[in-house]
């Protein structure tokens, strides 16, 4: 199945603004309000679970089919969540509070039997980090510029190992914190060696990883003008 975040339903929806809803890869009937959560909220899917941001301060678990959801499952957080990807072993997710706050910005992880945050395991006051993925070896996460802010350094793709060490940026934006084409970097996700960049504004761009960063890219598909590519996923274990 795929599962996705609604936001912003209007009258005669049947997803109410801030839920998850599933469907089967191969179509079919689409499974509404399995869990709710906050408008817009990151989402990551495994074997058994679906993940998301329940508040400002907490990331919830709830079972594929919306059982058992526990809006607490993850607690403590001192900033908004932004991203979120779990794989065996550990919940990672990425925060910050706004363009204007310079503390509590960076990666975190936490065991798969929930708890409270701790510190970060990748510190990042560079900017702002947003959507996440993984593989098997490495966490990856875009960083997103806000100009004239506190948060004006460049966009970028960075990477990390598992545990947090030897972290360096991959994918450097070429247009100078502008996004391609004045669009602005936001989702991401990882397909053995390619890497999938989604834009604001509706473009996702592929880049082939293995060669020497920052690494090159290329236009992989243009959406309609004002899209936004705010959720991108691949594979069993992807995080949208």
């Amino acid at each position: 199945s795929i599962f996705w975040v609604r936001s912003g339903a209007t009258a005669g929806d049947p997803a109410t603004a801030g839920s998850v809803s599933s469907a089967t890869t191969a179509g079919g009937s689409i499974q509404n309000n399995l869990a709710t959560v906050t408008d817009e909220s990151p989402l990551a899917v495994d074997r058994a679970h679906m993940y998301y941001r329940s508040s400002d301060t907490s990331i919830g678990r709830a079972d594929l089919d919306g059982a058992n959801a526990n809006n607490n499952f993850i607690t403590g957080l001192t900033s908004k969540v932004r991203g979120i990807a779990v794989n065996d072993s550990h919940v990672y997710w990425t925060q910050y509070v706004d363009e204007f706050t310079d503390t509590d910005r960076g990666v975190f992880r936490l065991g798969l039997a929930g708890g409270v945050a701790g510190a970060a395991l990748i510190p990042d006051t560079y900017s702002a980090p947003a959507r996440i993925a993984l593989d098997g070896t490495h966490v990856y996460w875009v960083n997103t510029s806000f100009v004239g802010t506190s948060i004006d350094g460049r966009e970028s793709v960075s990477r990390a190992r598992l545990d947090g060490s030897d972290k360096i940026d991959i994918y450097v934006d070429p247009w100078g914190g502008a996004g391609q084409g004045g669009q602005t970097m936001y989702s991401i996700a990882v397909a053995g060696n390619l890497l999938f960049i989604g834009y604001f504004g509706g473009n996702i761009t592929l880049s082939t990883m293995g060669g020497p960063a920052p690494l090159a890219s290329a236009n992989f598909a243009t959406l309609d003008t004002n899209q936004a590519v705010n959720a991108t996923g691949m594979g069993a274990d992807a995080t949208y």
